[in-house]
Formats: C-alpha cells, structure tokens, sequence
C-alpha cells in the first residue's frame, strides 16, 4: 500500500486542499456553462445539489440584452475546449446592424433605440459562479468523514510493540496444521524448558518445606506453557484489533481524499494531489480466535500480522472515475461520500463483533492458564497422597530451576514497557468524529488487563524462584549430606542472572489475580468445559476458595 496518512490535523493538512482544488475546477467549469446559457439565451443554473434554482437578475430580462449575445467578448472563450481563465471584460458591443433600430416595451410601444453597446452582465456572473461553487464544496465538505485528531503514527507504535509481545511469547508446540516453531526468544526458550515432561527432574519432587513439590510439577509448570501461549495469541488479536482500528482511520482519510482528488481531475483540475493513493479497502481479518485449553489447538489459526497497515490487511484497488458534465461529477462525489460513510459504518460493525469475540474468548479463560498457577493456594507439606520416598534433592538441580524462574520473570518484567505505546495512543482510538467507542474502550481495557496478565505472570516467577531457593535452603538443613555442595551452589545462583535480578515492583503484592472483565471465568481450576485442570492443596477439588478479584 502507499504511505499511510499520519495525522493529526488530516482536514486542514489533507482535506481543505482537495476540496479547495475541487472547487477551483468547479468553477472553471461552471463559469463555461453559465457563459455558454447565457450566450444561448437560456437560464443559467445556481444550484446542483439543492433543487434546481436559477438567476433571477431582471436586468437579464431587458430586450437590449438579447442584441448583446451574438458580439459578446465571451463567445469564443465559452465554445473553446480548453480550460483557459475567462475573460475579465467584455465591451458590451452590439452588432452594428442592430444598433440604432427602434426597441419596443412587451406592449409594442416605442421605448427608444438599441444603443452600441451596453454593460455586459456575464463578468459578474462570473464571480457570482464563485459563491455558488462555494456552496457545493461545502456540501460535500459537510459529508466528509473527519478522522481529523488521530495519530496513526502512534497506532503504529501500539502495534509493533503488541507485535513485539507476540514473537517474543511464541512457545513451540504442535498444531492442527503441523508443528509450531518457537520465536527464538529467550522467554520461548525457557518455558520449553519449564513446561517440558515433569519440569526437567524428579530431584524437584522432594518434600520441600514452603513449597508443595508436586504441586509445583502438576500445577505451576503445568501452567507455564498455556500461559505464555495466550499471552502469544492475546498479543496477536489486540494487534488485530489495532489494525482494524487504524484501518478505519486510513481508509476514512484516504478515500474521502481520494474522491475529491478523482472528482477534481475529473472537472479538469491543473496541478498534482496532495495524495495520490488509490481507492483502499479492508480485507484479510479472520475471526478472533480461542485461548489455551480449548477443543482443538487455537494456536494454529492465529494468522501472522504482517505489517502495519499492510498489502495483506489494507488492499489497493484501481481509481475512481468521475465523468461527464461537472453536475454529473458533483452528484456522483455527494453519492460516493455518502457510500463511504455507510462503509465506514460497516467497518465499525465488524471492529464491534471482532471486540466482542475477542472479550468473550478471553473471558473463558482461567486465571492459571493466563497468568500461571498461584502457589499461595499450597501448604507447605505438599498433597496428602504425595508419594517421596526414594527421591533426593540436588541443590544445584533446585538452584538451576529457580535461576530459569527467575530469568522468566525478568523476561516478563522486561515486556511490560511494550504495552505502553497502547497506552499512549489511547487517544487515537475513536471513530471518526473522535469519540471513543464501546470497541475502543473494551479494547484498550483488554489491553491493560494484558499488562495485569504480563506483571502477575512476572511476580509469580519470581515468587516460585523464591521458594524454590528456600526450598534447596530447608533441605540443607535437614541433611547434611548436601550441606557441602550447597554454599557453593548457593553462591553460583545469586550471582546468576535470574538469581540476582530483583523485579520493580513488590512481588506479593503484584501476584495477587488481575481484576478482570465482567463475565471472566472466576474459576481457576477448571478448563472451559468443568473438568478439573489444576488442584491445590487448599483446594484439591477445585473449588474457588480465592476466586479472582473484581476489577477496581
């Protein structure tokens, strides 16, 4: 697609211009046709899209009037094809073999004789055509969709850092449609790790004290893969989002200008276009998909965002053609505002259902399987039927696990400066009179529960680091066989990256669940469909004992 139109201040930068040069070629041409009624004896027209009016001026009317037609100075101006400026005065002559012949009133009474010329009325008819001009390009001015504050450039920058979510929080796995490859990304690789088999080994499974060892296996890692995965496709359809949004605005502008630049060329306009694009249309958006756990892998239908605003989303198709007589051209740019607008309407429509899809989906969605398991739900002995008996704990095995819980964390932590360019373009979603709509607003509140999702994601990591830590402490308490290593190991992991990495903000604070939507599954432990997918020592049938708090 051609260069996007930034913004803001689009009518005064983009629109006034077109429509100023519409209006100068309307003139020109209407000036030709007021000349050639005129000179044809006819009725000259004021109106094109008003009922039709013509100009009542009396002294029109005045028999000497007619003697002036076939000598007036605008005759060959008027049949000429060129698009050359009238005349600016005419002498007023009258062909010689009329002048001097007697004139009569509407009675046939004598009212003297045709003079040798008179006062041509055609040069102020010329500058009258100036008002009546004014009047259409006003009009039509009236139809245009303004979209005239909104900032594409900072919706840009609320995509590419969605976007930027997206691929780093692409979890390899497998799909409907084959194999997922992960990003590459330090994150993807990490829960790879954490969520693979029983977490990486049975030497985790020992009874440690603050931390429910098995629970840890079969909830928290358990938690880890699903939860990055829908941060993945969250990202991926508030992105799209994004795009619709910004789509509506690009399209609005551009074809709004690109009607008046066609119509302008059309009535023979000198010069170039300010924009030069062609006729746009949104094409290319699927449907909002589902989250993780669902029938089926959702993954596998999230579609690549491609490019801001790009050929894949935003399509180019050929100009539009404006013909004929300039009434003709006028009516057919009214009628083709007046299309736009309704399909603008319709763009809104979907932007509304694709909102809506999308605030559903995330609803179903329980808070393990988008922001991790919470381990305060565990006693610290672990499940009554937890089986320990020929395991051993490694502190440098326990070590290596809460350093890769902690470079978690941080990679979380480090994500969360993405969201803010969403935040700050929050201005920009609006329609195109500037106000925010219902679609806008959940939107961007989806947006900032995302960052709720991303921080209490962030703090749970470096919870479960913390307590994994304590966890390699308490056992080197209670055996001194390990006691030897463990100094070591413990100095190892707190000059680690994930060891050392102290969070922002206040990590107990941050792991309490994300206020969410009204309607939002509040039952954690169950998948969309009831079965029970996670239990705790606190619930163990997965009943909601700490259900997810209400939004503030």
């Amino acid at each position: 697609m051609a260069q996007y139109i930034a913004g803001p201040d689009h009518f005064a930068q983009n629109v006034v211009p077109a429509l100023d040069r519409f209006w100068a070629a309307l003139i020109r041409r209407w000036q030709k046709e007021a000349a050639a009624s005129f000179l044809a004896g006819n009725d000259i027209s004021t109106s094109v899209q008003h009922p039709k009016q013509v100009l009542d001026w009396p002294y029109l009317r005045k028999p000497v009037v007619n003697y002036h037609r076939d000598a007036c100075d605008y005759r060959t101006w008027a049949g000429a094809a060129d698009n050359a400026a009238p005349p600016v005065r005419c002498q007023g002559r009258i062909p010689a073999t009329q002048a001097g012949n007697p004139v009569f009133d509407e009675h046939d009474n004598p009212a003297g004789v045709v003079p040798s010329e008179i006062t041509c009325p055609l040069p102020q008819v010329m500058t009258a055509v100036h008002a009546w001009a004014k009047a259409e390009r006003d009009l039509i001015e009236a139809k245009v969709p303004r979209f005239d504050g909104h900032d594409l450039g900072a919706l840009d920058r609320a995509f590419n850092g969605l976007k930027s979510i997206r691929e780093q929080t692409a979890v390899a796995g497998s799909s409907t449609e084959g194999t997922r490859n992960a990003s590459g990304s330090a994150l993807s690789s990490l829960v790879t790790d954490l969520s693979d088999g029983d977490g990486t080994s049975q030497h985790w499974l020992a009874d440690w004290t603050g931390l429910a060892a098995d629970a840890f296996k079969g909830g928290f890692l358990k938690s880890t893969n699903p939860t990055t995965t829908n941060h993945y496709i969250l990202a991926n359809e508030l992105g799209k989002l994004v795009q619709q949004r910004s789509g509506i605005v690009q399209v609005g502008r551009n074809d709004a200008v690109h009607l008046i630049s066609e119509a302008a060329k059309g009535l023979g306009a000198t010069g170039t276009a300010a924009i030069a694009n062609n006729w746009e249309a949104l094409e290319g958006l699927a449907k909002a998909v589902g989250f993780l756990p669902v029938v089926g892998d959702a993954v596998s239908k999230v579609l690549d965002l491609g490019a801001f605003l790009g050929e894949q989303f935003l399509a180019t198709h050929d100009a539009v053609v404006f013909k004929g007589e300039f009434r003709a051209i006028v009516t057919n740019l009214s009628a083709g505002m007046d299309a736009l607008v309704q399909q603008i309407e319709t763009y809104e429509g979907k932007y509304r259902a694709l909102t809506a899809a999308l605030r559903s989906a995330l609803g179903a969605v329980g808070s393990f399987d988008i922001e991790l398991y919470a381990l305060g739900e565990n006693k610290a002995q672990g499940l009554p039927t937890a089986q320990h008996s020929g395991f051993s704990a490694d502190p440098a095995a326990l070590f290596e696990l809460a350093e890769k819980l902690g470079r978690a964390g941080a990679e979380y932590e480090e994500m969360l400066p993405l969201l803010d360019p969403v935040e700050d373009a929050a201005a920009h979603f609006a329609d195109k009179d500037g106000r925010a709509t219902g679609a806008d607003t959940d939107a961007l509140a989806m947006a900032a529960e995302f960052r709720g999702f991303l921080t209490t994601t962030a703090a749970r990591y470096f919870i479960a680091r913390d307590q994994v830590r304590q966890g390699a402490e308490d056992y080197k308490k209670s055996d001194g066989d390990v006691a030897a290593s463990f100094t070591k190991a413990l100095a190892r992991f707190d000059k680690s990256e994930g060891g050392s990495h102290k969070p922002g903000f206040d990590a107990k604070t941050e792991a309490d669940a994300t206020g969410r939507g009204t309607g939002a599954d509040r039952n954690p432990y169950r998948d969309h469909e009831g079965d029970l997918a996670y239990s705790t020592t606190k619930n163990p049938g997965g009943s909601v004992a700490n259900p997810t708090r209400e939004p503030v």
